[in-house]
């Protein structure tokens, strides 16, 4: 298990757009970009990447802060190389993503 803490939009995307090359998905959707779960809890965001599973979820980061106390939350920060980031927000926003009601 690693817990990855993503403070923006940004980050957040990037690290989906990482986790869906090693071949990640979310454990109740069908695909990594079916749905943004960062607009839930916004900066306060954490994934658990289950490596074993190759299977996503998230929550607020106090409730892993607490359930797993042990457990390091790693801060995601996004790897920019020139124009890359750019253009790969604009490709995630072309295909869209849905929001959690």
């Amino acid at each position: 298990m690693k817990l990855y803490h993503v403070e923006t939009q940004e980050y957040y995307d990037a690290l989906m757009k990482e986790l869906d090359e090693k071949g990640y998905y979310w454990s109740s959707y069908d695909g990594i970009f079916d749905i943004n779960e960062w607009p839930t809890y916004k900066s306060e965001t954490v994934v658990n990447a289950n490596d074993d599973k190759k299977e996503l979820s998230y929550a607020y980061r106090d409730f892993y802060i607490s359930r797993y106390p042990n457990e390091e939350i790693i801060t995601y920060k996004a790897k920019r190389e020139g124009h890359t980031m750019t253009a790969w927000l604009k490709i995630f926003k072309i295909f869209g993503s849905k929001q959690r009601k």
